[in-house]
This record gives structure tokens, C-alpha cells and sequence, in this order.
């Protein structure tokens, strides 16, 4: 009965003691956990459920020389629980070939183990696409661009160019780039800009967003008149994310142009920058367009100058927080949020008039 039998597998994981464990992991590689694969099985959410109290039955079962399902499914949960401790006899176990690399990549995932990217990375061209899919997976759950990794820009670089990848593949790996945090990511994927794939495109500018301040800001700023919607908004994402003085110099300049220009993808690029590189001259700028700006595009330059925590882009919220118009009233509330020293002004707008100006005052 597959029901009693689960009933008996949660009951076990949920005792926990040396027998429980015993009889569960007695049981790996058996019923709807004979398949070795890396989804979630009754036996495998038993010993999660059971904790750190299986880690120590489990690793002795690797140490063996268990059926590859069981080893599987050991492997499985210590990285579910984040044993960090077991990768190095995750990895032993894959090189004894008791340990199918897919498992053994997905568990390295689930225990979070940095120290095993070296070994991640070998496999990120690797013939079969279920192992790839899983070493791409570790490496971005792995890699942390806060803490640069110049070790991966190789590897990835030299799978990207492999014809066989399919283009889901080729992004993922781009978008890999700006997780290792290495400035020599950052040519690698300036030159992916020129592609005539929009999605390798798109990766190529979520991986500078993601890598920082790289020296792309002109290149960036050069996407926000890409014909595809889609490329403007996540070039604005990055500008926002990651782009400096002189992406929010070019930035305002094209406020007062008569090119055309998406304003909308401008002012959520500057609205990020601006939190970073902040300017009087912004605020002055900002001001001048207020006076012909309406709708969504008045509150996004409301939203920017919210960002910019200088004494005279306060003064100038405050002044709009008493204007007639109750739109500009709520956007200011919205904006002063980001000013420690707003709430005088927020309080007197809890008796507006206007319901959601105090609810935007409130929040």
C-alpha cells in the first residue's frame, strides 16, 4: 500500500533515532526511489525531516560501495540539508563512479559548497545536457560575484563556444560570466552586446548588471535605443545596478535631446545610478523636467529624485508633497521614504484628504 508505506517513511523521519535512520536508509534506491534521479522521493524528505541525526548513516553509506541509486539518494539529502562538511565525500564518491555526476553536481548545489567550483566547472561542457543543466545550476548557486572568481571566466568562456549548446544553455553560461566577479568577464561579454540573438543579448546584459562597475556604462547606455523593448528594460536594470558618473552624465544629456529616446527605460536607469553617484546638477535637472512631465513619467522622476539623498532634492519633495495635485502628493510620499529625516512631512500627510495620499503617507 503506497500510502501506508509513505505514512511509515514521514513517521520514521520524524522519530529520528539510530534505528529510524537505519531503517530509511535501508530503504534508499527502493520503490519510487529506485530511479537515481535528483527529484524529491518520500524515503529522501524522511531523512531531511530526520536532520543533521542521518548525516553521520549517510556518509557511511557513501564511504561503500552502494548501488548508484542509493548513492543518489544519499548524496541527495546532505545537500538538501546543507552539509557542507560532505562535499569532499560527495566528490570522492563521484570520482569512485558509485556517484552519477548529475548527483553528485546537485547535491554539491544543496550544500553549498564554494570550495568545490573547481570541480563544478568541469562538467559545464560536458556531453550530456542533464549534467551541464546541473553544473550550470551549481555554478550559479556557488559562484557569489561579491567575492570574484577569475578561475571560472575561463572554463565558461571556452563552453560558450561550443556549437553544440542550445541557445538556453549559451545564456545561462553568459549570465554565469557576471557571477564570477572577475573584471576579465567584462570583455567577454561587451562583446556578446553585437549579437543578433536577443537572448544571448539580454544574458550578456544581466551578466555586466550582475559583475558591477566594469567600464560598460557607454555600451550600456547605447542599448537603451535597441529596437527591442525587452533589450531596453534590462539595459536600464543594469545601468541602474551598475552604472557610474558617466552613465548618469550621458543619461541626463538625453533628457534634453530631440532624439528619440524610451524615457521610461532613461529614468529607471537614472533613479538607480543616481542612488550611487548622486548630483546637485541631477536635482537641477530633475526639477527643470517636472515642469513638463505628466503621468507615469512625473512619478518616475519623483521615484529618481528619492533616490538622491541631498538636502535639495528634500526641500523639493517637500514642496510637492503640499501640492493640489493628489497624484503628486502620493509619488512624494513614495519618494521621502528614502530620507531619514521625513517625518514631519509624512505625519502631516496622515490628515490629507485624499485616501491613498494617507496610505502612501503611512506606508
Amino acid at each position: 500500500n503506497p500510502s501506508l508505506r509513505q505514512s511509515a517513511l514521514v513517521a520514521l523521519g520524524r522519530i529520528a533515532t539510530p534505528d529510524a535512520v537505519r531503517a530509511l536508509v535501508g530503504n534508499l534506491g527502493f520503490g519510487d526511489d529506485a530511479n537515481g534521479g535528483v527529484e524529491r522521493t518520500a524515503v529522501r524528505d524522511a531523512l531531511v525531516a530526520a536532520g543533521p541525526n542521518a548525516s553521520a548513516a549517510l556518509a557511511q553509506l557513501l564511504d561503500g560501495n552502494p548501488p548508484p541509486q542509493a548513492a543518489a539518494s544519499a548524496a541527495w539529502v546532505l545537500g538538501e540539508v546543507g552539509a557542507h562538511a560532505q562535499a569532499p565525500r560527495i566528490v570522492a564518491a563521484m570520482r569512485r563512479g558509485i556517484l552519477s555526476p548529475a548527483a553528485a553536481l546537485h547535491a554539491l548545489a544543496g550544500a553549498a559548497a564554494s570550495d568545490s567550483i573547481p570541480i563544478v566547472l568541469e562538467f559545464v561542457d560536458d556531453p550530456s545536457p542533464l549534467v551541464r543543466a546541473e553544473a550550470a545550476r551549481a555554478a550559479e548557486i556557488l559562484l557569489d560575484p561579491s567575492r570574484p572568481d577569475g578561475r571560472a571566466v575561463e572554463p565558461l568562456a571556452a563552453a560558450l563556444r561550443d556549437p553544440a549548446l542550445q541557445a538556453s544553455e549559451r545564456a545561462s553560461l553568459t549570465r554565469l560570466l557576471g557571477r564570477t566577479g572577475a573584471p576579465r568577464a567584462a570583455p567577454i561579454l561587451l562583446a556578446l552586446l553585437t549579437t543578433k540573438d536577443t537572448s544571448l543579448k539580454i544574458a550578456a546584459i544581466d551578466g555586466l548588471a550582475t559583475l558591477g562597475p566594469a567600464g560598460a556604462d557607454d555600451a550600456l547606455v547605447k542599448q537603451l535605443t535597441d529596437t527591442d523593448p525587452s533589450v531596453r528594460l534590462h539595459a536600464a536594470m543594469a545601468i541602474a545596478d551598475a552604472g557610474g558618473a558617466k552613465a548618469r552624465d550621458t543619461l541626463l544629456a538625453k533628457m534634453d535631446t530631440s532624439d528619440e529616446v524610451d524615457r521610461g527605460a532613461l529614468l529607471v536607469a537614472l533613479r538607480g545610478v543616481l542612488a550611487r553617484v548622486p548630483s546637485d546638477a541631477a536635482v537641477a535637472k530633475l526639477a527643470a523636467a517636472l515642469d513638463l512631465s505628466v503621468g507615469p513619467e512625473r512619478d518616475a522622476i519623483l521615484t529618481a529624485l528619492g533616490r538622491v539623498n541631498s538636502a535639495r532634492s528634500f526641500a523639493l519633495l517637500g514642496t510637492i508633497a503640499r501640492s493640489p495635485d493628489a497624484d503628486d502628493r502620493r509619488a512624494a510620499a513614495s519618494a521621502l521614504a528614502g530620507f531619514a529625516n521625513a517625518s514631519p512631512v509624512l505625519f502631516g500627510l496622515f490628515s490629507d484628504r485624499d485616501s491613498s495620499v494617507r496610505a502612501q503617507a503611512v506606508w
